[in-house]
């Protein structure tokens, strides 16, 4: 991703990241004025402070940059394997003897919401294990609560355009598997009984 896209994807972070949070500063035990707790100054200048700026740009866009990677090269894949085991039991479902297939859909469709929502919680822990090393790094700057925030956002989002899709793709086999329903209520009236028609 170049730089000016990844700036404006992530605009109202990087900004907290490269203004509010490399522009702080604190004391250390001498009573200087430590900026981000590397070196050492008597006294914050405007020279110090544009160092500053530039220093969260830097590592803001190293942030990012890190975290764009990881999702990509652990989840870009998972989007399409969720869905095409989704796809693959509606298709069996739409051929099921034992129950009625409209039936078996809608409990592999719940099945698949329980497993996105599952797989949220594993993609924070994930996140936030790899990206720890930057977590301890905005900790010292205050933006901690920022980060994760964005982190968790971008989890959410990924997991909501999935769930989405997984709708999408209940929709479109719709149809087949209410013809494939009503021929199998017609097949087995006795065992339909047992399912009524929802």
């Amino acid at each position: 991703m170049r730089r000016t896209d990844q700036r404006k994807k992530h605009s109202a972070l990087y900004s907290k990241l490269a203004v509010t949070g490399f522009r702080t500063t604190r004391r250390n035990e001498w009573g200087e004025r430590v900026m981000f707790g590397w070196f050492r100054k008597k006294s914050v200048t405007r020279e110090a402070d544009t160092e500053a700026f530039r220093l969260g740009e830097r590592v803001a866009q190293e942030i990012f940059a890190s975290f764009d990677h990881f999702m990509k090269s652990r989840f870009c894949g998972l989007h399409d394997n969720y869905l095409n085991v989704l796809r693959g039991n509606f298709q069996t479902d739409i051929g099921i003897t034992d129950a009625p297939p409209m039936t078996a859909a809608r409990i592999h469709y719940e099945i698949f919401l329980d497993e996105v929502s599952y797989l949220k919680q594993k993609m924070n822990d994930e996140v936030a294990h790899h990206m720890n090393s930057w977590i301890e790094i905005a900790d010292e700057t205050g933006c901690r609560p920022h980060l994760e925030q964005f982190f968790q956002q971008e989890v959410s989002k990924f997991c909501d355009d999935l769930a989405i899709a997984g709708r999408t793709l209940f929709t479109d086999y719709a149809i087949p598997l209410k013809d494939a329903d009503v021929s199998w209520r017609k097949v087995y009236p006795e065992l339909a009984e047992k399912f009524p028609e929802k």
